[in-house]
């Protein structure tokens, strides 16, 4: 797990001096070796100048050998990631590796098999590989895009790295925010993928996951195209859910560093604990649980019983909201790079990788993507599920909803709304509240660019839909971020590849009476019982920004007053003055999204 940069000059020598500055800004990512190289390159049309760059938090073969740039008369590779089935490989047989490494696997099969020994891999990814032979340069992501990859191109440099901050340092330039994407989130609060790959900084594109992008070095052209189709794999046959269950958590634990695991009280991270109960694995993990409401919270005492049953002590975090939590938004609009909601995924999830770092712990294992995978939101997926079983005429499946609705306000209230936008309310989603009372024309304007929205294909495809462009990406850079700004490497066994077939799994097994993600609670039956089973509601790994509001307002306020960019999208004066006599406005996640656009703006 580490943080790649490198660059390729059309026409001029690439400076070291440049290559060593911008992978040092990638230092929180790779705290454990700093690698760089630079060398010409010729060409059918010249010569090409290049630099590599790597920041090397070392989790497998801790030895230096393993170090990177990973380099030989046959090809560069930078590489971020861990591949967890690399030593099953055969391809490799006989051949003498100078390593134990995935990075020298990776390397190897990439000049013998070129992108298509992607498909062999089971892990997570974003790297670089040129191939000395061909003069062409590789860039890919993973299936699910969990290890993030920028790039910028114009005639005369080409640089790819895994923050945007890289890109810029090398570049010695500062790149405009996309003004458009700061109107949306303004108005709605999120930040999902832009489908044609641009960043939250004009002139910087995302590789996408699943995607792979070439630069042919003699030409100066780059062309892309999509290895992994996630669409295809979400409906083939799933195959045996446990055994797969159970290898994506095992295979998690392969490192030379201690591992930890995030419990959080709820369904996802519980069923990891109950596979490694199962097996007698539980003490190698150390357990962190969060504390994050003003008192004691319902998840946070779940998670205790969880801990209890399984028999390990787990350590325990209680969340700050006051001066403390102020200036943790600023360092992560550092290393965000792009707005993000100020909620338990995004604020609680930095200050717990905070407290971890301060252990020997460098390796930490969550629950994340158990609700995209196997249907956990009630309000986001339910009526697809409503729309598909009456189109099913499944009555059994809809009368048991009813009747579980009758006895839950909460699950009634979601399926009322379902049963609303069956009747035809499916209109785009525009600015309301605050957003449109403050808000500029841009804002006010602005359409809800959540994929869901206006989806009107059934339950499997909208999850599709969800992992591969609506909410799950957007956790999924929380937790890389997140993570990787205390150097610490994140690892989600419900992103494992054998898993995705269950995206596109049958309504009824992801919602049944009143219980979400049903196949999954099912699960537990395989390994070992706790008492998150048969939780019905669970609150959330919440975060109240209401309580950071109200610990920071004036510095909040402060903060939102020197923004430059804010007063070009919002009636600033007006609301400045409006939040400072009146509670009710300032402690709103209205105020939330300004507190973290103006946190970005002061960060660059």
């Amino acid at each position: 797990m580490c943080g790649i940069f490198a660059v390729f000059e059309n026409f001029n020598a690439v400076n070291r001096r440049k290559v060593e500055e911008a992978t040092n800004t990638l230092a929180h990512r790779g705290p454990d070796n700093a690698g760089v190289a630079t060398f010409a390159i010729p060409t059918n049309n010249g010569t090409v100048f290049a630099g590599f760059g790597h920041r090397r938090l070392a989790i497998i073969d801790l030895d230096p050998r393993a170090n990177q740039p990973f380099s030989d008369a046959d090809g560069v590779l930078v590489f971020n990631g861990e591949i967890y089935n690399f030593q099953e490989q055969t391809f490799l047989a006989g051949y003498p590796l100078k390593t134990k490494s995935d990075t020298e696997v990776l390397h190897h099969g990439l000049r013998l098999h070129g992108d298509a020994v992607l498909n062999r891999f089971t892990g997570m990814w974003a790297f670089c590989f040129l191939d000395r032979a061909s003069n062409i340069v590789t860039l890919s992501r993973d299936r699910y895009g969990k290890k993030p990859l920028f790039f910028y191109q114009d005639d005369e440099v080409f640089c790819a790295a895994s923050e945007m901050k890289a890109i810029a340092t090398y570049l010695g330039r500062r790149f405009d925010m996309d003004h458009s994407k700061i109107e949306n989130y303004i108005a709605f609060g999120m930040s999902y993928p832009d489908p044609s790959g641009k960043s939250f900084y004009q002139g910087i594109q995302e590789v996408a996951p699943g995607q792979t992008l070439k630069l042919d070095l003699t030409s100066w052209r780059v062309h892309q195209r999509h290895w992994h189709s996630f669409e295809i794999e979400a409906h083939r046959a799933p195959g045996d859910l446990a055994s797969n269950f159970e290898n994506a958590v095992t295979s998690r634990l392969l490192s030379e560093r201690p591992v930890g695991l995030l419990l959080s009280g709820g369904v996802d991270s519980s069923i990891i604990l109950s596979v490694l109960m199962a097996r007698g694995l539980q003490d190698r993990v150390h357990c962190f649980i969060g504390e994050t409401g003003a008192e004691i919270s319902e998840d946070a005492s779940y998670a205790r019983k969880c801990a209890a049953a399984a028999g390990v002590t787990a350590h325990e975090v209680r969340c700050d909201y006051g001066a403390a939590a102020f200036d943790n938004v600023l360092k992560m609009c550092e290393h965000h790079e792009k707005p993000f909601p100020l909620t338990g995924n995004s604020m609680a999830m930095y200050e717990m990788y905070s407290h971890i770092a301060e252990s020997d712990v460098r390796v930490v294992i969550d629950g994340t993507g158990g609700d995209e995978v196997f249907g956990g939101y009630w309000d986001r997926y339910s009526f697809f599920a409503i729309r598909d079983a009456m189109r099913a005429g499944d009555t059994a499946w809809l009368s048991q909803a009813v009747t579980a609705a009758e006895k839950d306000p909460q699950l009634s209230y979601h399926l009322a709304a379902g049963m609303k936008r069956l009747g035809g309310d499916q209109t785009p989603t525009v600015a309301q509240g605050h957003a449109a009372d403050y808000g500029l024309d841009g804002v006010r304007r602005a359409i809800f660019a959540d994929p869901l929205d206006l989806h009107r294909g059934d339950l499997a495809s909208a999850m599709v839909t969800d992992a591969v462009s609506g909410r799950l990406p957007e956790w999924i850079w929380h937790n890389d971020r997140n993570a990787m700004a205390f150097g610490i490497e994140n690892r989600s066994p419900f992103l494992d590849c054998s898993l995705i077939p269950m995206v596109g799994q049958h309504y009824s097994e992801k919602f049944y009476g009143s219980w979400n993600k049903y196949a999954l609670r099912k699960l537990y039956d395989a390994f070992a019982p706790l008492p998150t089973q048969w939780r019905e509601q669970k609150q959330g790994f919440r975060w109240p920004n209401v309580l950071f509001l109200r610990e920071n307002k004036a510095r909040v306020l402060e903060l939102i007053s020197g923004s430059r960019v804010l007063s070009e999208h919002v009636e600033l004066t007006r609301f400045l003055e409006d939040a400072a006599a009146n509670d009710n406005i300032a402690f709103t996640d209205f105020t939330a999204r300004l507190c973290c656009i103006a946190g970005l703006e002061q960060a660059r």
